[in-house]
């Protein structure tokens, strides 16, 4: 119930329990309804697991962040409209261990 609000609680939680974000951002992506903020949640969920070098569940998220909204395949496809944020790199060129 209310992914938003735990969307923010996380956010305020990132730096102090990682853990606690990682599971409020993975339960936002699950209950909401709203494809477009499950694509905004996915695209955090494939930052904090590229950043903590999970590069399968980085992949898996960013690949359903695509799926989810047009724009952001659009930007993957190279037509690069703007969406306040840009892909900066190819996660498939990365070795995945």
């Amino acid at each position: 119930m209310f992914p938003e609000l735990k969307y923010v609680y996380a956010l305020k939680l990132k730096n102090d329990n990682k853990k606690l974000f990682e599971s409020l951002l993975l339960e936002s992506f699950e209950i909401t309804k709203n494809k477009y903020f499950k694509a905004f949640v996915s695209l955090r969920l494939y930052n904090y697991f590229k950043e903590n070098e999970e590069l399968e569940k980085a992949k898996f998220y960013l690949e359903k962040a695509l799926e989810l909204n047009s724009i952001l395949a659009d930007l993957a496809g190279g037509h690069y409209n703007y969406t306040g944020f840009y892909f900066e790199e190819n996660i498939k060129k990365k070795k995945i261990k």
